[in-house]
């Protein structure tokens, strides 16, 4: 077995979350809070982006990071 990295998506990720995206169809919630069937790559990595930012998100509302756990590049 590989080493567990703990990290945020980059665009190298597309594949690796697409997949896991598709083994957590039914409790989607607990695998992504922001990503919609549909939408692309590029449109999902910009909203986590601007939701660790404070000026980019709503009053009230703290930044946040989303982490996924990958091994051999894959997410578990």
């Amino acid at each position: 077995m590989g080493t567990l990295i703990l990290r945020e998506l980059g665009p190298q990720d597309e594949v690796a979350f697409l997949e896991g995206a598709q083994s957590w169809m039914d409790e989607l919630s607990w695998y992504t809070f922001v990503w919609k069937p549909g939408m692309s790559h590029q449109e999902h990595l910009q909203i986590l982006q601007d939701e660790k930012d404070q000026t980019k998100i709503p009053a009230k509302r703290v930044p946040s990071s989303m982490l996924y756990a990958f091994v051999d590049g894959k997410i578990v």
